[in-house]
């Protein structure tokens, strides 16, 4: 019985041995194993510092790691696809778009080298037919990136953006941004554009339905705030909406909040006189009964028409200051008068207007050209462009007033920047077929403003004499 015991113990001392060195044998790396393995390694280590600094905001140094990256690992899609998110993240729009085309070289099925593509096209600064063929590519790419992965989010927004920045069609835009945001519902970036397109189709309550419930637990993302309030502003919370542009002006630049608390931009001449004599005490006493004097109901404890006012210097700041600070002109007349009753542009026009509208018109003719203004035809529903000119000239050859010709000059280079002509055209075209949208002739490309956008000085024109807004 011994005996066996030893016997059995033997055998199983020889099989371990044996199982031991078979195993070792198979494990044992060649020395290219070896090289390959440390090839990974470094392209691994280096792909993580190269995220790292680009999310800490170090892009120059993201852009060095990268493309020293793409020296080694040339046919790697994922290295190409960081570099052109990078470049974009630079605005080097043309080294994007190349590192985005090579991600989707080297895997066809990369659905974030698709949507990098896409932004590439929407962010790019161009004008006229060639922003016509960036809108149309843009929506391929991203339609190109919904087949691949119905459920990848930021191929939704980029057909939001596309829509609502080169169409100005909120409700489509809308609709694209609904379906991104039950994706990713915890994108403060995200929530921030929807928002805005909200604010655009007016669709307020979805602002209370998706944006409201994130802030909830996130009152640090301040460029969410304004939406917030208007949400309940449109919903008649008005003390709700007072509170939350009030959390929003403390947590702003001073420069900035100077903006929402000036009253130039609404105050007559005799006001503006009156306010600017005062000091101290005085003149947070006047500041009170000048927007007394404005209460649409002295019978509620807020005054609808403060909130109004902060509604419309956002509304300036953010989608009228992309070519002027603090906003163009469109800012002051809307900060001024408010949501116009009437509107047309080149991709929405409304050639029949009101009897109101029309005499507004033909009163901006008369105060432009004279009284002959009533024998000539105008282009344009509201803005009297005249098209009978002596010569091709805008100006009569008898016409001497400086002030006529100043505002005639205006009309033209207004009209020349809504046209937006000009711009070299890419002749490549063959891959429009594949998006959808509408012909060049109906296209705008709208202003709009980056939440965090630097200040600057500010150019008033305002006229000193009569405090009103010189057109």
């Amino acid at each position: 019985m011994k005996s066996a015991r030893v016997f059995l113990f033997l055998i199983l001392v020889v099989w371990t041995a044996c199982s031991l060195s078979v195993f070792a044998d198979d494990e044992a790396p060649s020395e290219e194993a070896v090289e390959g393995k440390k090839t990974q390694t470094f392209r691994n280590t280096m792909f993580a510092m190269a995220e790292r600094q680009f999310k800490a905001g170090e892009v120059n140094e993201a852009l060095e790691t990268f493309t020293q990256l793409v020296e080694h690992f040339p046919e790697d899609a994922y290295i190409y696809n960081k570099l052109g998110y990078v470049q974009l993240k630079r605005k080097n729009y043309k080294a994007a778009e190349i590192a985005f085309k090579e991600a989707k070289k080297y895997d066809k099925k990369l659905v974030e080298a698709y949507v990098g593509l896409g932004l590439t096209y929407t962010q790019a600064p161009v004008r006229g037919l060639q922003a016509y063929y960036n809108f149309r590519r843009a929506v391929a790419e991203a339609k190109r990136s919904t087949k691949i992965d119905p459920d990848y989010g930021p191929a939704y927004r980029l057909l939001g953006e596309a829509y609502e920045k080169f169409q100005e069609d909120h409700r489509r835009s809308l609709n694209y941004y609904e379906k991104y945001i039950t994706l990713e519902p915890d994108n403060p970036e995200g929530l921030y554009y929807f928002g805005l397109a909200c604010v655009q189709a007016k669709e307020f309550e979805k602002i209370n339905r998706y944006i409201a419930p994130y802030m909830k637990n996130n009152l640090e993302v301040t460029q969410l705030l304004p939406l917030i309030a208007q949400g309940h502003f449109y919903s008649e919370r008005h003390q709700k909406a007072m509170q939350i542009f009030e959390r929003y002006l403390q947590n702003i630049e001073g420069s900035e909040r100077q903006h929402y608390t000036d009253i130039t931009y609404i105050a007559s001449n005799l006001e503006l006189e009156e306010y600017n004599a005062t000091v101290g005490p005085e003149r947070q006493a006047y500041l009170e009964q000048f927007w007394a004097r404005r209460d649409p109901d002295i019978l509620t404890k807020i005054n609808e028409r403060v909130i109004e006012h902060y509604r419309r210097i956002w509304y300036a700041r953010t989608f009228f200051s992309l070519n002027a600070h603090p906003w163009d002109k469109r800012g002051l007349v809307y900060i001024r008068y408010g949501e116009p009753e009437f509107r047309s542009r080149s991709n929405d026009r409304h050639f029949v207007q009101s009897a109101e509208v029309e005499a507004v018109r033909t009163r901006m003719a008369i105060d432009i050209y004279g009284p002959e203004a009533a024998f000539l035809t105008f282009t344009g529903p509201v803005f009297p462009v005249r098209t009978s000119r002596p010569n091709g000239s805008l100006f009569d050859v008898n016409q001497t007033s400086i002030s006529d010709q100043i505002a005639a000059s205006e009309a033209i280079i207004i009209n020349d920047e809504v046209d937006g002509l000009g711009g070299d055209v890419d002749a490549n075209i063959q891959e429009l077929s594949a998006a959808e949208g509408g012909f060049s002739d109906g296209f705008a490309v709208p202003f709009a403003r980056d939440p965090f956008a630097a200040d600057g000085a500010l150019g008033s024109r305002l006229n000193s004499e009569t405090g009103k807004l010189n057109t």
